[in-house]
């Protein structure tokens, strides 16, 4: 049940599972583009690569207006992924859109850039896609498939140093046997990228793996100590060397030092959709309106009311240091990071799933129903 912090073990369940996998009364665009994927399977061979992995994303005309997760800078580009392999470019601050060549024709869940020109963009059935130019050519590094014969290698590696009589080595390797017999049915949902060498995926069911070589390699993260229930990653964060992680039933990662993660215990039981950092504070936020605020850079939390019921699904630190936060319901709120007084702009939106400051007074949001832009001064003069 959402809420009860009751352990889960579903690291190896397939998406047919939906009891599992559902954010119960979620309301979150996550929870749709979760679900999306369970037809992939439904008259397949899980075993074979799905044709998704083999067909090029479709250039459609508008590609803007479609169904879009998140949007990034790459210098003085835009960068937006979304549905059906699309990732769609804008060299003039979002008046025009035009798709790039990407080889995949599945759901893209978010996209991050560590240069200009190198960057990361991430989705459903496994897929990690790179780009050296900007976003104008993707190549493949990573699917499903390989991503579940990576952890079954490791895990027979580790029964072999450790030996057949290890339980938690045995546990691992029956777990990444069945993540081989369900096939690339596992999507990622949010990264770090550090720099061009450094890179940290999350996903569904707690799998997370890391490249120290730009995503030629990857190593899978054994997640026992820090998500033993193989809850599922929504969002994650990093500034100036500090990094959180964000998921369902509360869980909330904080990176230390040495690389490792580390869970953080606080006040709030519920799904968190999302996590951003400021100056002053860093903030998570989710289920009806909840959200949690540290100010020590992430030891202690506490929860704070943001003045909507509605489901929070993105953030975002806004230039003059103020927080916005995006509400399922199209709601925009907007608060100062020490402030208690976190209040709806008097402008109804589309929902959305992410947004970027293009100038000091516009926002770029996409999700659903595609791009949209928000002025806030417009906003605020309004309430």
């Amino acid at each position: 049940m959402e809420g009860s912090g009751a352990p889960r073990r579903c690291f190896a369940v397939t998406f047919s599972s939906v009891n599992c996998m559902v954010e119960k009364k979620a309301g979150r665009i996550a929870t749709a583009f979760l679900l999306s994927g369970l037809g992939y399977f439904a008259h397949a061979d899980v075993l074979s690569l799905p044709e998704v992995l083999k067909q090029p994303s479709v250039v459609v005309n508008h590609p803007e207006n479609g169904y879009l997760l998140s949007v990034v800078r790459a210098g003085d580009r835009l960068v937006a992924v979304g549905e059906n392999g699309r990732v769609i470019l804008s060299d003039d601050i979002g008046k025009t859109w035009r798709q790039a060549e990407v080889p995949v024709n599945v759901l893209l869940t978010q996209v991050r850039f560590a240069t200009a020109k190198e960057g990361w963009v991430i989705g459903h059935l496994g897929v990690v896609l790179h780009t050296a130019d900007g976003g104008e050519n993707w190549e493949v590094q990573l699917d499903g498939m390989r991503v579940a014969q990576l952890f079954l290698e490791q895990a027979q590696r580790e029964v072999s140093l450790k030996g057949d009589q290890d339980e938690r080595a045995l546990k691992f390797l029956h777990q990444a046997e069945l993540l081989v017999q369900d096939g690339p049915d596992k999507p990622f949902l949010t990264m770090q990228v550090e720099d061009t060498q450094r890179i940290t995926i999350f996903g569904a069911f707690g799998i997370a793996l890391r490249s120290l070589d730009g995503g030629k390699t990857w190593l899978p993260l054994q997640t026992e100590d820090f998500n033993p229930g193989s809850l599922h990653y929504y969002s994650s964060t990093s500034l100036r060397g500090q990094d959180l992680v964000v998921g369902e039933q509360g869980l909330l990662l904080r990176r230390l030092g040495n690389g490792a993660y580390q869970a953080i215990d606080q006040p709030y039981s519920g799904t968190l959709f999302g996590v951003v950092m400021g100056d002053s504070a860093s903030v998570a936020f989710g289920l009806r309106g909840s959200a949690i605020r540290s100010f020590d850079r992430g030891e202690s939390w506490q929860q704070f009311e943001t003045g909507t019921s509605a489901s929070i699904q993105g953030g975002l630190v806004l230039k003059d240091g103020r927080i916005l936060l995006l509400a399922e319901n199209g709601q925009v709120v907007m608060g100062n990071q020490r402030s208690d007084d976190f209040r709806a702009l008097n402008k109804q939106l589309a929902p959305a799933a992410e947004a970027i400051q293009v100038n000091d007074d516009q926002l770029l949001l996409v999700g659903p129903s595609g791009v949209q832009t928000l002025s806030l001064s417009a906003g605020e003069s309004a309430q």
